[in-house]
Order: C-alpha cells, then structure tokens, then sequence
C-alpha cells in the first residue's frame, strides 16, 4: 500500500496504543499480548525496534532476580524496582521519542515523526490531524508526565529517609532561599555604635578626597604611618622627622599633583602671614595682563589650567581676572583676627574648586612678569640673584618666551615646579620660602631657603619635602607666623 494510504494507519494504530500506555501495567500487558501478533506494524511505529531489546533486558532482569532470590539476597527487589522502572521509561521512549517536553502542538510532533522515518514531509498529511488525535496526544503527554513523576518518587523517598543528603539537594534546588541576608552580618556580629562610626569614616574620606590640603596630624605619627620599613632610606626619614617634630608638631599633606609647589606655598601665605605684600596693594595690579601683552604678543599663548574656563574671555582678561580673585581672597584672609578662623577660611578655598586653580593662574602671571624683570636686568648688565644665571641658562628657558612655554605652560599638566624656580616664586610673591629637605637630612641642605638673599626681610613660610617634588605643610599650632632666626636656632646637631 502506498505512503498515503499507510501513515494514517500507523497513526490511528499509535494513538489506539497510547491509550493501553497509560500505566506502567498497561505497557507490561500490551507487551505480552502482542509478542506474536504485532510484528508487521512495528515498523511502522517509532522505537519499536528498541522492543526486542527491552524483551530481553526483561528476561536478563527476571533470571537475576530469581538467582538473588535463591541465594537468599536481599537485592532482589531492587533488581525488580530497577527493571520495571527501566522498563517504564525504556516503553515510553519506545512508544514516542518525539514527544514535545514543552506541550508543544500536535502538528509539530507529527513533522518529528515524518522526519524519523526518513520521508519527506507531506503538507497533506499535516492538515490530516483531527480534534481527537489532538486529544489523543494530550493524553500521551500526561501519560508520559507521570511516568516520570512515578520513576523520581523512589529516589526521592531515599532521599527523605537520609535527612542530610535531602536538605543539601533541597539548597541546591533552591539556592536563593538558602542564601544569607545581605544585611544579616551588620545585624549579628556589629553593633549600631560601629555601624555609624563606619559610616562616618566613610564621610570623612569622602570630604578628605576633595580636599587639596588634608587636616593636621601629629608629625611623628604621620612618619610612622608613612616609614614602616627598616631600610637605610626609611631610617634616614624618620631621624629626619624627630628632628622637625622639635620646633613643629604637626603636618598637613597637600594634594600631590603638579599644582603641589604653588599649593602648599600659597596655602601658607593665606593662612600664616600677617601682613599684605607691596604688589598687593599696588593699584595696577589688574592692568599688568593688559600691559604685559602689548608689549610682548606672544604671552597670548598662555595656557590656563584645565579648571581654569571663562567663554567668550580673551586671555588678557581671564588673567585679570584670576588677578582680582587673588586681591580678594588674600584681603578677606588678612581681615580675619583669629588664627583658627583663618586656617578654616583658607581650608574652605582650597576644596579643588575653580576658585582655587584661578589663585595659581595669577601666582603663575607674578612668576612670569617678574621673570621679564630679571631677564631685562641680566641682558642690561645689571646685578641679579644668582639663580635668574641658573633660570635662564637651561636651554628650554633661555629666554621669558622659552620659559613661559616650556615651564609656566606646563604647571598643572606634565610638571611642577623646579627647584630653580622655587626661587623666582618666592620673588614673585616677596617672600621666604623655608623647606625641610628630609631626604637630605645631616647636610647643609637639610634646611633651604628660596630665596636665600632676603631671609631678613620678607616673611617666612615653612614647608617639607620628601623629595624635589612633592610639598607638604608644617604647622605650629600657637604661632600663627614662624620668625626665620627661631627656626635656624632649632635645627638640631646633625652628624
């Protein structure tokens, strides 16, 4: 008989045989019942040619158990639970492999099985399946459903009657539920006095990180923090700290970027001095951008700070500018009578705001006009400090343009200031800058000043350095301002 004619046979025959499936005795009794009268349709039907082999696997099974059963053994009846569910399950895949584990539709199981028996698939065919084949199939599928609920009911019992192997298969079924409270180790092993002081060491970092200048700290235990070692270098430091620690007792670490010079300096200024600058108070302060660049053109390539922005704002008066905020700032701070209250104003202005970077951007036009001043002096024969011949005989600075462009420029960006350069600082702002080279403790140089030639005139401002680059700031907490002479007297003995 031809294709068409046979497929809905094998159809019909299959959903007739779904019906006697439905328990595990059903498939045992249709097994018996049609070992003689079913060979000519088995191969019609998808894995029936996996039933001679369940048959005997069955016989295999009966022998061993009777054998075990002879012997006296106790393993028999699982022999016996082991073969009827191996024969459960091997039935149900013989009698549909195609089964849709998603209660897919009916039409997609009847392509399955097209493509099983190596044809073609017949678009005719699949328009052939009725309501109660639909049906039928449901039916099969539930069937199928419970066998395996039945084939898992033995190992669960197991597992039950093993209290430890059930409950770690049961949290690892449910793993979420098994999973600790994120907030249960606060709630256990910390107590609501820690949580808070936690969360207000939290704030703190938090304040501290926009800080340019950090709070005070004692000065030895800074060094300890900071020297753990028992290098030669880290003994060096920390002889170098005990020495310090005998005129200031405290420290205060500035941000290290390469603003670190002008910061630390300027910080002091505003913070310890008591008297206002002669350029200060001058009353062209704000014209020096003006008159500077139509004399010379070229300071139009300034390069201004990367915080440092104003549209629509020619370089001549965004230096005016920063020159006014510097006037302000420094007048306001002068104002204020009380140390303490002029350490937290200045503390308020250095957070790493515009207005902070604006104050280095006028520190950095001072350094450049009194650079100019120096060079006309030198190049007219004139007597200038020694370091303006060091200044202007390195080649990227051999003149003010060369200067401006290859170090002022630079200032913020790729690098600091040099330590040449420290000295035309101090000129620019006319004072004395006192730094405690630690790393060249028990030499002549262990305490430097920038510049050297005015130490008994212009005020002092005392700052530290690890090494050529990095400044922080040294403080006493009863004197507001720091007399050179009383410094050196303090220097102890080296050797």
């Amino acid at each position: 008989m031809g294709n068409t004619l046979s497929k809905p046979r094998n159809v019909c025959n299959r959903a007739a045989m779904m019906e006697k499936y439905k328990t595990p005795m059903g498939i045992a009794q249709s097994n018996n019942s049609k070992k003689n009268g079913a060979q000519q349709d088995r191969s019609s039907i998808p894995g029936a040619a996996s039933s001679g082999k369940q048959n005997q696997d069955n016989k295999s099974s009966k022998n061993i158990a009777k054998r075990l059963k002879l012997e006296g053994s106790d393993d028999s009846a699982d022999v016996v639970d082991v073969r009827q569910e191996n024969n459960v399950g091997m039935d149900v895949a013989g009698l549909d492999t195609t089964v849709n584990k998603d209660e897919g539709s009916a039409d997609e199981m009847l392509v399955e099985k097209q493509s099983d028996d190596e044809q073609a698939p017949d678009p005719v065919l699949d328009l052939q399946m009725t309501n109660k084949d639909q049906h039928m199939a449901t039916e099969e599928l539930a069937a199928s459903k419970d066998d395996k609920t039945h084939l898992s009911s033995n190992y669960s019992k197991k597992c039950q009657e093993n209290p430890e192997e059930y409950n770690m298969i049961n949290s690892l079924q449910n793993k979420e539920e098994v999973l600790p409270d994120k907030d249960s180790d606060e709630d256990l092993y910390r107590d609501e006095e820690e949580i808070k002081k936690e969360n207000l060491v939290a704030v703190l970092n938090d304040v501290e990180q926009k800080m340019s200048v950090l709070p005070e700290v004692d000065i030895l235990t800074y060094c300890v923090k900071e020297w753990k070692g028992g290098t030669p270098k880290a003994e060096l430091m920390k002889k170098a700290y005990a020495a310090v620690s005998q005129t200031f007792s405290c420290i205060r670490r500035v941000r290290g970027d390469n603003y670190c010079a002008l910061r630390a300096t300027l910080f002091q200024a505003l913070s310890q001095l008591t008297h206002l600058p002669s350029w200060l108070q001058s009353k062209d302060l704000d014209k020096i951008p003006e008159k500077l660049i139509a004399e010379y053109d070229w300071i139009n390539q300034w390069r201004f700070g990367q915080d440092v922005k104003m549209e629509n704002e020619s370089p001549s008066e965004i230096m005016k500018a920063c020159l006014q905020h510097l006037k302000e700032k420094w007048t306001y701070l002068h104002s204020l009578e009380d140390p303490h209250e002029k350490v937290v104003a200045c503390e308020n202005i250095f957070q790493g705001e515009q207005e902070e970077y604006f104050l280095y951007e006028a520190v950095k036009l001072l350094m450049l006009k009194k650079a100019i001043e120096l060079y006309c002096e030198k190049e007219d024969g004139n007597d200038v400090p020694i370091f303006c011949w060091l200044l202007f005989a390195r080649e990227e600075s051999d003149s003010p343009y060369r200067f401006m462009k290859n170090s002022l420029n630079q200032v913020g960006y790729t690098g600091g200031l040099e330590q040449v350069e420290m000295f035309l600082l101090g000129y620019a702002l006319e004072l004395t800058i006192a730094v405690y080279r630690l790393s060249d403790f028990g030499t002549d140089e262990f305490l430097t000043f920038y510049p050297d030639d005015h130490k008994d005139i212009w005020p002092v401002v005392i700052l530290t350095a690890e090494d050529d680059r990095h400044y922080n700031v040294l403080v006493r907490k009863k004197e507001s301002a720091i007399n050179v002479k009383d410094v050196m007297n303090k220097i102890p003995e080296t050797s």
